[in-house]
């Protein structure tokens, strides 16, 4: 059985080097450690991940050139964790020389014993760059291109304030499921709740171990991230078609909204992904809901035009709002690839727009923070679709609330 450093280094691999996915991997190891040795791995994982550019700036004043890409994550988390952790330096360094030699070049042994020494006598080093903006991209472990774009769309001081949202924990925000109990009620039962706005409440401890969790009476969903629901202004028995609605935290949301009344149709691409919603109403004793599972850009074939009070688009995206919960986005997102993103989504759009009825609301949002997805998107919408009208938009800022940066635009059918 492999070690806890091993496995999270097996995981970071995966990650780093083949672009696969922290979380899939992650999931799959529940079963085999306790919780607290899980938690280590996961530390070990996602802090290497968010402060990837810093670590490897600061083990990098030690070399002359870079190493082999899969022995640069090695010295990736261990550097991490002798600069972030209160880890033992000398267990640290002496399993991390020991993973070294797995390598065909015996002389890493020895490179990776020096370097992480050094790192463990000398401490973090000040971030030495010229100019401002590299300096800026290695210190809060952000690409370049992602600052550059912030600082073009929202300004400098905007940016900056985002960088340093998201180099913070998030708070742990959970939804409380008023088909189940109510905010009132969960707070007199349970002193650890601490309520903080509409559904929204913060738990001390560990909330997966309350009845109240197992029970489908709290869910973990972001503040920013409920808001989506709130913001269409639901209404009693009213007919909503959730587009991209995996894995379906908006879609039971909705449904206490509507107090278990009307339908909601959730359609997603993916099966497997469509029955963890499914899974979800079950347990939050949702019976409101029916799951789909086809592409929403063909969305036409299943149903009549005009047949929904309320569409809800909660696109595909670059996921730039979400980077302290996804820190790999940053490894996979290209300014290349948000072509193909905003095309998906001007697609989908469309394709809902004549679902909704008269009268009726299209609600898109995204869990990122870039204007050509989100405010252009809306306004190439509304060019090409003048039977709807804008009646909100709202961008949601990691600053605010210390939940995730979102978009959300309320779009409206004329009569």
């Amino acid at each position: 059985m492999m070690s806890l450093r091993e496995e999270a280094y097996s995981i970071l691999k995966k990650v780093m080097c083949d672009a696969q996915f922290s979380n899939l991997s992650l999931r799959k190891l529940k079963e085999t450690y306790s919780a607290e040795n899980m938690a280590f791995i996961t530390q070990l994982v996602y802090g290497t991940l968010e402060n990837d550019l810093f670590v490897r700036y600061q083990w990098s004043i030690y070399c002359d050139k870079m190493p082999e890409e899969a022995l640069a994550v090695l010295l990736d988390m261990a550097t991490y964790e002798l600069l972030f952790l209160n880890s033992a330096h000398y267990a640290v360094i002496n399993e991390a020389v020991e993973l070294s030699k797995s390598f065909p070049h015996k002389r890493y042994a020895s490179f990776v014993n020096s370097v992480l020494r050094k790192i463990s006598q000398n401490g973090r080093q000040e971030v030495s760059l010229a100019n401002k903006e590299e300096a800026m991209s290695v210190t809060y472990s952000v690409p370049l291109w992602i600052i550059k774009l912030w600082q073009k769309q929202y300004g400098e001081e905007t940016a900056e304030k985002i960088l340093k949202a998201l180099h913070t924990p998030a708070k742990q925000y959970l939804r409380v499921n008023t088909l189940k109990v109510s905010v009132e009620d969960l707070m007199k039962e349970d002193p650890k709740f601490t309520a903080y706005k509409e559904e929204a409440v913060t738990y001390e401890g560990n909330y997966l171990r309350t009845d109240y969790f197992k029970n489908g009476c709290i869910f973990p969903q972001d503040y920013h991230s409920q808001l989506v629901s709130t913001f269409a202004d639901l209404k009693n028995d009213m007919k909503i078609l959730d587009l991209c609605a995996a894995p379906g935290t908006k879609t039971l949301h909705m449904s206490a909204l509507l107090h278990n009344t009307g339908s909601i149709t959730a359609v997603d691409l993916y099966p497997k992904r469509a029955e963890l919603i499914k899974e979800g109403a079950l347990k939050a004793g949702c019976t409101n809901i029916e799951v789909l599972a086809f592409d929403g850009r063909e969305v036409k074939q299943h149903f009549p035009i005009g047949s929904f009070d309320a569409v809800f688009v909660d696109a595909p995206c670059s996921g730039l709002g979400v980077l302290r919960h996804k820190p790999e986005i940053k490894r996979t997102v290209t300014p290349e690839g948000l072509d193909a993103i905003e095309m998906i989504q001007r697609e989908l759009l469309d394709a809902s727009a004549e679902m909704v009825k008269p009268g009726g609301s299209l609600i898109y949002s995204t869990c990122t923070l870039n204007k050509k997805e989100n405010e252009k998107q809306a306004d190439r919408f509304l060019l090409l679709h003048p039977e709807f009208e804008m009646i909100k938009k709202q961008t949601l800022f990691p600053f605010e609330d210390e939940a995730d940066g979102f978009f959300m635009v309320k779009l409206q059918k004329k009569q």
